[in-house]
């Protein structure tokens, strides 16, 4: 599959963010975020591919290839997709979210106690 565009995916660094300042972390310097957002957002995407990808066939790969391509998509078209094909897609989602964001709480709290 080929690259895929940042746009279509940028829900992701809208919850990093809200992420990072719920946990105290939103007074970050500009440098930091840049350097830790990207880094943050990878592992959610990883965690969220990780997630959903037992639920894709090869024709919705093709499909899916073809769409985040398509430079007329919107992100409309693409949660659509996922909605379309794999079953419960907002549940998964928010479970997986919702376990990657413990994960980097207990991190931060053992960070935080040394």
């Amino acid at each position: 599959m080929s690259k895929l565009p940042e746009q279509k995916f940028d829900f992701l660094r809208v919850y990093i963010e809200r992420m990072l300042a719920d946990n105290g972390l939103d007074k970050l310097s500009p440098t930091t975020r840049a350097q830790y957002v990207p880094q943050f957002r990878a592992e959610a995407e990883l965690r969220l591919g990780e997630a959903i990808m037992p639920f894709l066939q090869q024709k919705n790969l093709d499909d899916l290839d073809k769409l985040l391509m398509n430079k007329k998509t919107t992100p409309d078209d693409v949660q659509k997709f996922w909605q379309d094909t794999v079953p419960n897609f907002d549940q998964i989602v928010a479970r997986t979210l919702e376990n990657y964001t413990k994960d980097v709480q207990e991190i931060l709290a053992k960070i935080r106690a040394k």
